[in-house]
């Protein structure tokens, strides 16, 4: 049986972790440098003052955070940079309640006004076909466990939850961004997007535009590379696989392509519609890091008809994206003794 409380004790878990996380993080910033001929990425200490600040530059209309999805830092950082990017949308919610005794007209304009005004929250955790029940829990038609079990939602739902809480509270939507598990497996089983392109019309409304972009041959490198190092570190040859670990892993690939184009298909709707003066984006990092997947697939329906055509005369790869969106990745290390260098484990 289900603890129908463990959602707010591990609520209360979360909050005290918050204490102790300046202890746990450190903050770099990345930017070009010249090295002779070539141009290179360094990365140079911040703080996580300053990145909230850029963050919240009007310019910045969408922020993509990428992080590994059992990490409880990354979820602390989560809920601060959410919080903090509503710090404003929390001073005008104060203010409507202060006003709740004027007419329900002026009270109801105070509120669409403060939500007008807020970073909504897009999440990878939800899928696209759940958006119904999600909104019901979010404005207090359903309860909480109707939602959890209609939504389907992950078994580290309490790490997200504060967030989901917070934006209950004051009004603030959350969007359901992730393709439909079905059709992912669609796409494991049979390989070819083709198989999507037999769905009804209902059915294709939950999904990106077909066929969606294919992997990036960057994007193949670090998928290649992220599975041999797996099969090294199990002691198997990374350059051995039979047809039908090749037939798996094609069909793989396809699959976070779909993930990908459908988390940057809903960004990409919502930034057209324009109601939301920012985003905040939570993903796998696997699904940002280097700016591959989502920003890829993002940057290219920037640049179609669907969003900001004024982008569209930008020609370098990902200078649309570049434009109006700013990400950060969170990467757990294994801090080593006698003053070594900490070793990044392994994305998902």
């Amino acid at each position: 049986m289900a603890d129908k409380d463990q959602p707010k004790r591990q609520t209360q878990l979360h909050a005290k972790s918050l204490k102790e996380m300046e202890k746990r993080f450190e903050v770099y910033q990345s930017r070009w440098a010249e090295d002779g001929d070539e141009r290179r990425r360094i990365l140079e200490r911040a703080t996580f003052d300053s990145m909230i600040e850029n963050f919240k530059r009007k310019t910045c209309r969408l922020v993509v955070l990428g992080e590994t999805h059992g990490d409880p830092v990354a979820h602390a950082l989560e809920f601060e940079i959410f919080r903090s990017l509503n710090a404003d949308t929390s001073r005008d919610a104060e203010k409507a309640e202060m006003h709740s005794s004027s007419s329900l007209s002026t009270s109801s304009s105070s509120s669409s006004s403060s939500h007008s005004r807020s970073c909504v929250l897009s999440l990878e955790m939800f899928e696209v076909d759940k958006q119904l029940p999600l909104d019901e829990y979010l404005k207090g038609h359903i309860s909480e466990q109707s939602m959890m079990r209609d939504c389907c939602v992950w078994a580290n739902y309490a790490d997200y939850r504060p967030m989901i809480e917070l934006a209950k509270a004051r009004g603030i939507p959350v969007y359901a961004a992730n393709a439909p598990s079905r059709y992912v497996s669609v796409i494991n089983s049979h390989g070819e997007q083709s198989s999507l392109e037999q769905l009804s019309d209902q059915a294709k409304e939950l999904l990106p535009p077909l066929p969606y972009q294919m992997p990036s041959a960057p994007l193949l490198d670090k998928v290649v590379n992220f599975f041999q190092a797996n099969r090294l570190r199990d002691g198997q040859c990374p350059a051995q696989m039979n047809a039908a670990r090749k037939k798996a892993f094609e069909h793989m690939l396809l699959a976070q392509s779909l993930w990908d184009a459908s988390m940057a298909w809903t960004l990409a709707k919502l930034l057209k519609k324009g109601e939301h003066p920012k985003i905040l984006h939570l993903c796998g990092r696997f699904h940002v890091a280097h700016m591959l997947g989502i920003p890829e697939h993002l940057d290219t329906y920037l640049r179609e008809e669907h969003c900001d055509k004024a982008l569209a005369s930008m020609e370098a790869p990902g200078s649309a994206f570049s434009a109006i969106a700013k990400t950060a990745v969170f990467v757990p290390v294994k801090f080593q003794q006698d003053g070594q260098p900490p070793v990044i484990e392994p994305s998902e």
